[in-house]
């Protein structure tokens, strides 16, 4: 979905994090680099400000039961996005949001919401 539906140079975010990971350097700068909530809350909340409403377009659109990520790294933005569109249609809870963590490692701090 985040491919799909986010404007550029955001849809491309999948792809770039293919490239981090076959980098090990970079990915390690990267991935400590928004480690500190210091960094990572105003990171995604400037990421919400950008994408956010082309996401919630894409929830009404489609008006899932539930969400299921596969990748925690966006999923403030996400679950954001679905509060604010819970709001806007005047539903008591936001959609349900899951994420499917299949790295069994030291978990980064924007893995939890």
């Amino acid at each position: 979905m985040w491919k799909e539906h986010t404007p550029r140079p955001f849809n491309n975010m999948p792809d770039s994090y293919s490239f981090l990971v076959h980098h090990g350097m970079l990915w390690r700068m990267a991935y400590h680099s928004i480690q500190p909530r210091a960094v990572h809350i105003p990171y995604l909340s400037a990421m919400y400000a950008f994408v956010g409403k082309h996401l919630s377009d894409a929830f009404d659109r489609y008006d899932p039961d539930l969400v299921v990520s596969v990748h925690p790294l966006m999923q403030h933005v996400n679950c954001r996005a679905l509060a604010a569109r819970a709001k806007r249609l005047g539903r008591a809870a936001p959609t349900p949001f899951a994420t499917v963590v299949t790295d069994f490692t030291t978990c980064h701090n924007t893995w939890f919401c």
